[in-house]
């Protein structure tokens, strides 16, 4: 750990990157750290860093997510700016699907410190909000050049649903500084943990605005052949278009309703020895049954065999990726 500097005492007060922090006895001599809005960061400033971001920050999925941001060190004297120290500060969230415990992996690479003395550092610390807790710290040198970097851990205790909102607090530590003022940012990676698998997983925790895939349909030949029919006519479920990705609908009576309407004698007729009606989308959507254009929804008949199978599928899916009510996601066959 790095070594402190004498306390000063410190009020927080709301700003617009987050919590900053300002002196009580104003000291002549101060250390401030401060985030960039992410916003300012999600266009980089050039081919080349959105290139350097790309391959830092990927891949992305269901359990893994990254961000980067710019953070300050300015060093004041008398109130008036005599150095700064800028970060690239990368921060990549790893869940798990049959855990409540979840990791954060920073990088730091200090793009330049024109001004800032010798000796001088700074410590990074995760937080969140309750009844999730952080822990762990990550320090390093404030020198031109400089890569360094550590681990976070999380816990997210929730007995029901909770998306911690995940914080990293830069603590700067200059020798000539009479106080420091940390600042801190909060990540725009969204977690979402739950216990709502209980009686098949354990609570687990995922990267909630990232939305799954599923596959394992093309496992079934006719079923598949179905599916993609009604994707090329209405485009609902197909990967890379969120506004029509298909949402999971968890309502007993809803799902019992989309199936009836969906595969009614009236609209299919009857049944063939050895079938059994396919519906897209699946009765487990809040798009099932009728909710849709007629020319994005449709019904095939399929082997028995397939039918059977593909309820097992479908639900495995939700399992694995803790899709919960509501919760987007895309077909591929």
């Amino acid at each position: 750990m790095l070594g402190l500097l004498p306390a000063v005492f410190l009020t927080p007060e709301a700003s617009a990157t987050g919590t900053a922090l300002t002196l009580l006895d104003n000291p002549n001599r101060v250390a401030e750290a401060s985030w960039e809005n992410p916003a300012a960061f999600l266009a980089p400033d050039s081919a080349q860093e959105q290139a350097a971001f790309s391959a830092t920050c990927s891949p992305r999925t269901r359990f893994i997510s990254c961000e980067q941001r710019r953070s300050r060190v300015r060093f004041f004297i008398d109130g008036v700016q005599v150095g700064v120290a800028l970060l690239l500060v990368t921060t990549t969230v790893t869940t798990k699907v049959n855990s409540a415990a979840f990791t954060g992996r920073v990088n730091v690479e200090v793009l330049g410190t024109p001004g800032i003395p010798p000796g001088s550092s700074a410590v990074l610390t995760p937080g969140c909000d309750a009844p999730c807790g952080a822990g762990g710290e990550v320090g390093g040198p404030l020198i031109t050049g400089a890569l360094w970097g550590g681990d976070f851990s999380y816990t997210d205790p929730t007995a029901r649903t909770h998306e911690p909102e995940l914080t990293v607090t830069v603590t700067p530590f200059i020798p000539e500084a009479e106080g420091q003022i940390p600042g801190t940012g909060v990540l725009d990676i969204e977690v979402r943990c739950d216990d709502e698998f209980r009686t098949q997983l354990l609570p687990g925790c995922v990267i909630s605005n990232y939305i799954p895939t599923m596959t394992t349909m093309a496992q079934l030949p006719e079923i598949a052949a179905n599916i993609r029919r009604i994707q090329q006519a209405g485009g609902y479920g197909r990967p890379g278009s969120p506004s029509k990705a298909l949402h999971r609908e968890t309502a007993e009576t809803i799902i019992a309703r989309n199936r009836r309407e969906a595969c009614a004698t009236r609209i299919t007729g009857p049944r063939p020895a050895g079938k059994s009606c396919d519906e897209y989308p699946f009765a487990t959507t809040e798009e099932g049954g009728l909710t849709l254009p007629a020319g994005a929804r449709g019904w095939a008949w399929v082997p028995e065999a397939e039918q059977n199978s593909q309820g097992g599928l479908v639900s495995g899916f939700y399992r694995q990726n803790r899709i919960l009510d509501g919760d987007p996601f895309y077909v591929q066959v």
